[in-house]
């Protein structure tokens, strides 16, 4: 099983039809501030490029949750990171996750979804439950490759992290390609 397999199977799903590079990961990761956070969720860790930067930058005593809705990445993510709480399941449900595992709120959210490949009202759904799982005085990180930005999807992605969050920052990811940024989001 392929990343590249898997994508064609799920273009919907799927935005990319390679991994995140090791330097975009990095990249992502630093944006997170990870140091202080004790409970971090990663939605769509896919083959894991990004779960293994947040693995070197945790906390030794923070919990990882991998929400991943791929059954096969999911599974692949149970064997390379043997610590971490992998759920097989939807980003839409992200507060039920966390209620099961006796968590009102997580931390930090680092999400590498494909948010210009989803329409708007599952944009919305998303956010929505990233919002409601986030604690007061948390980062929720994700990233978008700049030529996507300016097509509506991406615009209309944009507006709805603008609505839900006090603070929207954008920093350029360099030497990626395609050009990339992060968005670094506060309640």
């Amino acid at each position: 099983m392929s990343f590249l397999s898997e994508a064609l199977k799920a273009p919907g799903r799927m935005g990319a039809i390679a991994p995140s590079s090791p330097n975009l990961a990095r990249k992502i990761v630093a944006c997170a501030e990870l140091g202080t956070a004790q409970t971090i969720v990663e939605i769509g860790p896919g083959t894991g490029p990004i779960t293994r930067e947040i693995r070197k930058s945790m906390a030794a005593d923070a919990r990882l949750i991998l929400v991943e809705i791929n059954p096969q990445f999911a599974q692949n993510l149970v064997t390379a990171f043997p610590s971490a709480d992998v759920i097989c399941g939807s980003a839409e449900d992200l507060t039920a996750h966390l209620a099961t595992r006796g968590l009102a709120s997580c931390d930090r959210v680092v999400c590498g979804l494909p948010w210009t490949a989803f329409p708007a009202d599952l944009q919305t759904r998303i956010l929505d439950a990233v919002v409601a799982a986030l604690a007061p005085d948390g980062i929720f990180v994700t990233f978008a490759y700049a030529p996507m930005n300016h097509l509506p999807r991406g615009k209309s992605f944009y507006r709805l992290l603008r609505e839900r969050f006090s603070e929207v920052g954008k920093s350029p990811l360099a030497a990626n390609l395609p050009p990339a940024f992060s968005y670094i989001c506060r309640p």
